[in-house]
């Protein structure tokens, strides 16, 4: 009786000595200095997981995870040292010795792996033929979370039709994941009116930090522009725009600037330098902006003209051609 009790006993422990999937990360650098603060940071909520400080050109994390596999970043407070890759609860090894920070060997996560090989072969290829090696992707993992992301960074170019058969067949729990929620977002918001339809309302935000809407312009006629501060023909086309509203707002003509920036202080920094006195409005969302999306923007500058009955007569007019246009019908 006693020994199998301690037979028992034995296989009992085994059993629960066994090890389990836990993340780790081993890393080693080059050229950091000791005491180099290292966060863990999960890209999609930004929240940080964990930090580390570099000694001897390594650190170590050993972290619980409570949601995996997701597309981490590993910086320093002042993203000076940037990477960013899929994690899984695994084993992982970041091997910085011999290249930048940046360009470190990534071990450990077949995600990573995954997602790496497919934009290699991709980046070999013409967009047309990279377009369908993605969206074979995307259909090959409906129920992978890699496939969703896959999809949100190409959804804007490849609009509502084709994003929409991609997002249908994803898994609930897909669906419900950050990236799916957003491919959700879209495929509602996304609108794309054309000309000879009413325009389509919406609200942001000014430089002032009032929400405005398109429609507070109804009556006018407004010129709907989307540009951004770090858009070349944009910043050239905002000295035509200062100059057409200074002639013709007396006449009732009015602009509806969207900038599609991220970073604020860059996009108020560019408002004073092109000196753009009109309603300027940004959620600072750059192409996942709102208005953007209703609208189906995927290139800048980008606009369209709307009359004082709130019909979309014009698209993309630009220079001598839209000032024309703005001159039969005001004057």
């Amino acid at each position: 009786m006693k020994v199998i009790t301690f037979f028992i006993l034995i296989m009992f422990t085994s059993c629960n000595q066994e090890p389990k999937p836990e993340f780790s990360l081993k890393g080693t650098t080059n050229a950091l200095k000791n005491g180099t603060v290292l966060y863990l940071i999960d890209a999609a909520t930004e929240n940080v997981i964990d930090s580390v400080n570099v000694q001897d050109n390594q650190f170590y994390f050993n972290s619980r995870l409570t949601n995996f596999p997701f597309l981490g970043v590993l910086k320093s407070p002042d993203k000076a040292l940037f990477n960013d890759f899929w994690i899984e609860n695994k084993s992982m090894i970041f091997n910085a010795s011999d290249v930048n920070f940046g360009d470190a060997e990534i071990l450990g996560s077949d995600s990573e792996t995954t997602y790496t090989k497919l934009y290699k072969a991709v980046d070999t290829l013409t967009r047309e033929e990279g377009k369908n090696i993605l969206t074979d992707f995307v259909k090959s993992n409906s129920d992978h979370i890699l496939g969703a992301y896959v999809l949100s960074e190409w959804y804007i170019s490849w609009e509502k039709e084709h994003t929409e058969a991609l997002y249908n067949p994803f898994s609930d729990n897909i669906k419900n994941s950050i990236y799916g929620e957003e491919i959700r977002k879209y495929i509602a918001s996304y609108q794309n009116p054309k000309i000879g339809e009413h325009y389509v309302d919406f609200e942001s935000t000014d430089r002032y930090g009032q929400k405005k809407k398109l429609s507070e312009l109804k009556g006018k006629l407004i010129l709907l522009e989307f540009w951004a501060s770090w858009c070349g023909p944009c910043r050239t086309d905002n000295k035509n725009l200062v100059n057409y509203y200074d002639e013709f707002n007396a006449l009732g003509f009015e602009i509806f600037q969207v900038s599609l920036d991220q970073d604020k202080a860059h996009w108020l920094e560019a408002i004073e330098e092109d000196n753009l006195h009109y309603t300027n409005v940004s959620d600072l969302k750059s192409w996942k902006n709102e208005g953007a999306m209703i609208y189906g923007i995927n290139v800048l500058p980008s606009n369209y003209l709307i009359d004082q009955h709130g019909t979309l007569i014009s698209r993309d007019l630009r220079g001598e051609a839209l000032e024309q246009k703005i001159k039969e019908i005001l004057e």
